[in-house]
């Protein structure tokens, strides 16, 4: 509960069941973010946290309860959307920063794989696979990933981020040190050449307004 709160409740909402085997509001706060229950539990912890003076932990479970809700709601429409269009990519990356973001590795893997299968040449499903792999430990599987995304599109800045850290930690200096100098160069276009700096164009003088005074031979000589 402490992931959820800052600080445990009394020993009845510690987790368990109590008296008649219904399960404690703690119990389902502590399950993941897909499960409904959650954030009435949360409410339920705010109240009684409130009911013994303590207003850090209730002000916590309730913004939880609200990221909770959020989630839901992104849920719903990104499944909806899924189910609509099976075709469409842009509804499966949602759902899978989704899965991502509440830490089930294995559904956003699913829907990555059942995107790139119908779409191999998005660089956005590559490089969520990658932290899909990353989050999982498997950093030669992320590393592959990773490139593949930069390979599709070259100014993946998270991407290439990710990359130089994995040849980071594995050594590879040389590597790493391209891939943040590719970071620093600025953006690059689909071939991968850093694209020129934009031209500065002098301001466009604005028009005579009221009050300003047309410099005519007349103005000067009064002048």
């Amino acid at each position: 509960l402490r992931s959820w709160c800052p600080t445990p409740g009394p020993s009845g909402c510690r987790g368990g069941a109590p008296a008649g085997g219904a399960p404690s509001p703690a119990r389902c706060a502590r399950r993941t973010p897909r499960d409904r229950e959650a954030s009435s539990a949360l409410h339920l912890l705010a109240q009684e946290a409130l009911a013994r003076g303590d207003g850090a932990t209730a002000q916590a479970c309730v913004r939880r309860a609200e990221e909770l809700s959020r989630w839901h709601a992104l849920w719903k429409v990104r499944a909806r959307q899924v189910h609509e269009t099976p075709g469409e990519a842009l509804p499966r990356i949602g759902l899978a920063q989704l899965w991502l973001q509440a830490g089930d590795t294995r559904r956003a893997r699913a829907q990555l794989q059942a995107l790139l299968a119908l779409h191999a040449d998005v660089a956005q499903g590559w490089f969520l696979l990658g932290e899909t792999q990353r989050m999982e430990r498997d950093l030669d599987g992320a590393l592959a990933s990773y490139s593949r995304a930069i390979e599709l599109e070259p100014a993946h800045l998270l991407a290439r981020n990710n990359r130089g850290t994995i040849h980071r930690l594995a050594g590879r200096l040389e590597l790493a040190r391209a891939d943040f100098e590719s970071i620093v160069d600025g953006p690059r276009n689909t071939t991968g050449a850093a694209q020129p700096a934009p031209q500065e164009q002098a301001p466009t003088p604005p028009p005579p307004g009221r009050g300003q005074q047309k410099h005519t031979p007349e103005a000067t000589k009064q002048e």
